[in-house]
């Protein structure tokens, strides 16, 4: 899921596999949280296809409030893991390697046996968004990726793909990692969760390591104004604040700890992470939406969250994104928004 302007992309993966696109019209004046800290939710889109709709007709809204209208969507029919955004392009990645059991008549994509797939899908006509090309991907699955007006990023297992934007077909360089996942591209430079930390490469041919970072096994990165957000998948750890400034000699600004408490300063388990000015937006596995001032790293400050315990909930790509004022959440067949806090 990525907003981009006023247009939000938000790919699906179970029922008809596709990328949505939604504008956003309008927004509401809400309260921002309530005296629990609990913020304010303005829609819930679900995704997944009724038994009284039609494959390609699954977009109910069951929560209305913020002006949002559905302009276009393509069928891609993979398992869809991440979409990037440049220009008037979209690219997103497919992964076979998606199945959650809450129970057992509840296993999504257990069978899957398509490979791993880069997409290139045109922009232009959003209310008719086309494919330009596909292809294949040389992974046993893909994690995450990342794209800037020059290169294709895709992380897998054990190692990370670099393609030139003009050329998909084949792999311009990769790089061996250990558990490589979250990916940010930013200026130039490729940042790197994976096994060992934080890694930062220059994207000159061949990328050439430049900086690390040594901490717990990282999922999710968020790099931007200088800073890395490293999501720490194991539960209890937490999520650490980077200087990358200097990406030859990245050093910790701060964290926030680890705690399973639905309620509080910490996080259990976080997936995703996105910040906008002094908010981050933290998609906690276990309990939902959560949201901290990060003007002082050494000190985040919690504001509020958004807790949700539904099937839609629980979700192997659950991704949080943000504008100026909300926080676009993606559910298992969901998508949520919600009002951030002011962040006085």
């Amino acid at each position: 899921m990525e907003r981009s302007g006023d247009y939000l992309y938000v790919v699906e993966s179970e029922a008809s596999k596709q990328l949505y696109i939604f504008r956003i019209l309008s927004a509401p004046a809400t309260a921002p949280a309530n005296s629990t800290g609990a913020l304010s939710e303005t829609a819930v889109y679900r995704l997944e296809v009724p038994a009284d709709k039609t494959p390609l007709d699954p977009v109910e809204r069951i929560v209305g409030g913020l002006s949002t209208e559905l302009v276009g969507n393509v069928v891609l029919g993979a398992p869809l893991k991440r979409v990037r955004i440049v220009g008037d392009k979209a690219f997103v990645i497919s992964s076979p390697a998606y199945a959650f059991a809450a129970g057992p008549s509840d296993l999504t994509d257990a069978d899957e046996t398509q490979p791993p797939t880069l997409f290139e899908v045109d922009l232009r006509d959003r209310s008719n968004p086309t494919v330009v090309r596909s292809s294949r991907l040389p992974l046993e699955e893909a994690n995450d990726l990342a794209v800037d007006e020059k290169h294709v990023a895709v992380s897998g297992r054990g190692s990370v793909l670099i393609y030139e934007l003009a050329r998909l077909d084949k792999p311009k360089s990769q790089i061996e990692l250990p558990q490589p996942y979250g990916l940010s591209l930013r200026g130039g430079v490729l940042f790197v969760g994976c096994a060992e930390g934080l890694r930062i490469f220059d994207m000159q041919q061949p990328p050439v390591g430049i900086g690390s970072y040594a901490c717990p096994p990282v999922g999710s990165v968020f790099v931007g104004q200088g800073r890395a957000y490293l999501c720490h998948p194991e539960r209890g750890v937490g999520l650490e604040i980077v200087d990358v400034s200097k990406p030859s000699e990245p050093r910790k600004l701060g964290a926030i700890s680890g705690n399973r408490d639905r309620v509080y300063e910490g996080l259990e388990q976080p997936v995703d992470v996105e910040v906008r000015g002094n908010l981050a937006c933290v998609a906690d596995y276990c309990f939902g939406l959560k949201v901290f001032d990060v003007s002082n790293p050494a000190r985040p400050r919690y504001l509020g969250g958004h807790f949700r315990f539904s099937r839609w909930w629980k979700v192997v790509s659950f991704r949080v994104c943000t504008d100026e004022d909300y926080a676009f959440v993606g559910l298992r067949a969901a998508i949520e928004f919600v009002k951030l806090p002011t962040g006085k």
